[in-house]
């Protein structure tokens, strides 16, 4: 089979991996351009980019999938089928409308539940018990299309925002390549989305990543699993000679009382508007993830203080 893969992240590499290894055809692989990043802000290709150069595959990196140019080149390359994981671009409905059997798309939520750009994060965040990978035919709505394959998973309590998506880009690629057999073998049977229960995973705010101490320990808790490792949940410390920020990377709940922001012990223990959390792993700004307990060698907070307040 003849196939457009279209993603810029690392949850569609498990994905192109298992294509590479299969008999189809691979015509392109499209990615978003190269950005600029780091200390040196170095032109810095997507992990898709890059594994489709060392497997000598073509690839294409437009800024948007309207120019003219794409269009031709598709429909030159006549596909049977475009495969589109976590790609970051619109595609239009002209483009669409090109492959033979259209586009499917790996989208890791229980749909119509969690629609939209951040699924795996909300669903933490919501403190869902169960979450999974749905193979969708791709139309012109907001993750609307219909559905051919779907796998559930729990969600654990030790799971964060990058475990479950490695767990979910996995079990999304085994799934997506049986989608692609029985669509060769005419099996691959398609239905149709209930809109009765459907919400939105809207992208990540950089506000939402502060968090409010004000909120019951088991919701941080989730928000700090959430946004972990990246972007992060973090609470700022400010007194006479200090103005910094900490991301809480692991954390757990422990029975502990105190006002909302107040550090109820010496190990940074915090009090929540219910109960309280223990940081566990920690990431002070301009350095590295550390333990708590190495964190606290370095940074004095001292017990009684209320963080994202001014102690000055």
């Amino acid at each position: 089979m003849n196939i457009i893969f279209m993603s810029s992240s690392e949850f569609g590499l498990p994905a192109l991996k298992k294509l590479v290894e299969s008999q189809n055809k691979i015509s392109a692989v499209y990615t978003q351009p190269p950005k600029k990043s780091g200390r040196g802000l170095k032109m810095n290709k997507s992990v898709i980019h890059q594994f489709a150069l060392q497997n000598n595959l073509c690839v294409r990196t437009p800024t948007n999938l309207k120019e003219q140019t794409e269009i031709d080149f598709l429909k030159k390359s006549n596909p049977d089928l475009g495969i589109v994981v976590s790609y970051g671009l619109i595609i239009p409905t002209k483009i669409l409308k090109i492959p033979r059997f259209g586009f499917l798309n790996i989208h890791p939520s229980l749909l119509p539940r969690w629609r939209g750009a951040a699924p795996i994060q909300r669903a933490i965040m919501n403190g869902d018990k169960k979450t999974g990978v749905n193979i969708m035919k791709l139309d012109d709505g907001l993750d609307t299309g219909d559905i051919c394959k779907k796998i559930v998973i729990e969600i654990k309590e030790t799971d964060n925002n990058e475990s479950l998506s490695l767990k979910l880009s996995k079990l999304g690629a085994e799934v997506l390549m049986q989608a692609v057999i029985d669509l060769q073998d005419g099996n691959l049977n398609f239905t149709r989305q209930d809109n009765i229960n459907t919400t939105y995973a809207k992208k990540i705010d950089k506000k939402e990543t502060e968090l409010d101490f004000n909120c019951a320990a088991k919701e941080i808790h989730n928000k700090i699993r959430g946004l972990s490792p990246h972007p992060g949940a973090w609470f700022k410390y400010i007194d006479a000679s200090n103005n910094f920020r900490v991301r809480i990377i692991e954390a757990k709940i422990l029975e502990g009382h105190g006002e909302p922001g107040e550090v109820i012990d010496d190990e940074l223990s915090i009090a929540c508007g219910d109960n309280a959390i223990k940081p566990i792993l920690v990431q002070k700004e301009g350095k590295k993830p550390m333990h708590i307990k190495d964190f606290l060698l370095g940074t004095k907070i001292p017990k009684g203080v209320i963080l994202n307040k001014s102690v000055i």
